[in-house]
């Protein structure tokens, strides 16, 4: 069928009007949604290994609620400020990133990243604390029970921020963990790191009464190589409970201390 003139100007008129109609629901809906109330709040804490959970949703509400009169899901949306809610949840001790947005049904969520503890402080005076993946220093969780390698032994008083001198023994802890997690041998027989009065640092394995000086925090992947080859070759059929010491120190050698007797060079 074909049209005539007036019929196409009447068909391109209506198009334009629903086109307009349209547009204003849309901006009609959209202001809707912006002077409506946050329907509920939903959080996401993204666990860490072993499924872990150093804080839980009741501790992030509670901070939250102490920022705002009324309860977020009472709050009017185009009043919140994301970013402040964002601050907020970030000076929680163990959320590492916050990320906030309202979807389409006027929820708003929150994604949460945890710290990720990597060693467990403990001092003569029986303080403890955790230092995280960026060397930072944390309390310990209250919500979670974590199997890390602890650090003990000639320790000074722990600043906030972590100098990386490699004169400081934490900074040298914090490199020997780093590298200690890397090496899949060496993270399963950690147990501790000893810090002596030389600020030399050792290694307590979970097997054997030995120790395994590494001194300084250089060269560890070399230093985790000799006594891997130490372990498989050179271990005598008495096995661990033989030696005292076995010292990484020096380069091209192990030398192991019997428990008595005369120090052996590998």
């Amino acid at each position: 069928m074909t049209l005539n003139k007036g019929m196409k100007v009447f068909f391109q008129i209506s198009s334009f009007a629903l086109f307009i109609v349209a547009v204003f629901g849309l901006i009609s809906a959209t202001d809707s949604a912006k002077t409506g109330k946050i329907n509920k709040v939903v959080v996401d804490i993204e666990p860490l290994q072993n499924d872990i959970y150093l804080i839980k949703n009741d501790d992030l509400a509670k901070l939250l609620n102490k920022s705002y009169d009324l309860k977020l899901k009472n709050q009017i949306v185009e009043k919140l400020d994301l970013t402040k809610i964002e601050k907020i949840i970030e000076k929680n001790d163990f959320v590492r990133d916050a990320q906030v947005y309202i979807d389409a049904r006027n929820n708003l969520r929150i994604m949460v990243l945890q710290k990720s503890p990597i060693l467990r402080v403990m001092l003569s005076d029986n303080t403890t604390f955790f230092i995280d993946e960026s060397g930072k220093k944390l309390p310990v969780s209250k919500q979670a029970v974590l199997r890390l390698p602890v650090l003990t032994g000639a320790l000074p008083a722990f600043k906030n921020e972590m100098t990386k001198d490699k004169k400081n023994v934490y900074y040298k802890a914090f490199e020997v963990i780093k590298a200690i997690d890397k090496d899949p041998f060496m993270s399963a027989m950690t147990e501790q790191l000893l810090v002596d009065d030389n600020k030399d640092i050792s290694i307590i394995p979970k097997l054997g009464n030995h120790k395994i000086i590494l001194g300084d925090a250089t060269d560890l992947e070399n230093k985790f190589k000799k006594l891997a080859i130490f372990y498989k070759e050179g271990m005598p059929p008495e096995g661990w409970s033989l030696y005292k010491e076995i010292n990484l120190k020096f380069k091209n050698q192990v030398v192991a201390k019997k428990v008595e007797g005369e120090p052996i060079k590998n």
